[in-house]
C-alpha cells in the first residue's frame, strides 16, 4: 500500500495528458471488479480543473457502483501529508469494518 501511495503522489499523470477520459473510467471499473476492490483512492490537484473534472466523473461511476471513495485534494507540495496520511487511515479502517 505504501508503495502504490508513494507512486501516485510522486508522479501523478495528468489528466490533460490523455483523452477517452470515459474509456479511462470503464477500464477503472473493470480492474475494481476483477480485482474485487473494497474501496477505491482518488487524488486530484488542488485548483486544476482538469483533475477536478476527471473525478467528478469517476466519483458519480463510483457511486453508481456503490463502491466506497476517499477523495483527496492535495497540492504541488506534499505539505499536508500528515493530514492525508490520516485520511486514508481512517478510510481503510472503515472499509475494515464492513
Amino acid at each position: 500500500m505504501e508503495g502504490i501511495a508513494k507512486r501516485y503522489l510522486s508522479k501523478a499523470s495528468c489528466p490533460r495528458m490523455t483523452d477517452r477520459h470515459s474509456s479511462r473510467a470503464d477500464f477503472m471499473m473493470e480492474l475494481i471488479k476483477e480485482f474485487n476492490v473494497e474501496g477505491v483512492i482518488l487524488q486530484r490537484m488542488k485548483f486544476c480543473a482538469v483533475w477536478w473534472a476527471e473525478i467528478f466523473m469517476l466519483r458519480d461511476r463510483l457511486k453508481e457502483e456503490g463502491i466506497p471513495f476517499l477523495d483527496l485534494e492535495r497540492e504541488y507540495v506534499l505539505g499536508g501529508v500528515g493530514q492525508m496520511k490520516t485520511r486514508v487511515q481512517t478510510f481503510m479502517e472503515i472499509l475494515e469494518t464492513k
